[in-house]
């Protein structure tokens, strides 16, 4: 019975062990940044004004978008609530 399970599971457990190695062997530098001053340089040659304006504006974004994720992950709750109601 265990020759036969291993038959079946065998590939499966080889290729799972191919992916860890892989992982193992990838590697990321140390203490890598993004270069923000790059990506914002445009924004410091507007003016005081302009400059409160943008950064306002992606703040709102970033505040929006964590407010779509907590709604949304309140109506999988909600709905995961009534699935489990029903069943």
């Amino acid at each position: 019975m265990i020759a036969l399970i291993d038959t079946i599971f065998n590939p499966l457990i080889n290729w799972l062990n191919q992916i860890q190695a892989y992982l193992q062997q990838a590697s990321l530098m140390n203490n890598y940044q993004i270069p923000l001053a790059n990506i914002f340089a445009p924004i410091t040659s507007l003016s005081p004004a302009w400059a409160m304006v943008v950064s306002n504006t992606m703040f709102m974004v970033f505040i929006y978008g964590v407010l779509m994720v907590v709604n949304n992950g309140k109506e999988m709750f909600a709905s995961f609530v009534q699935a489990i109601k029903f069943w």
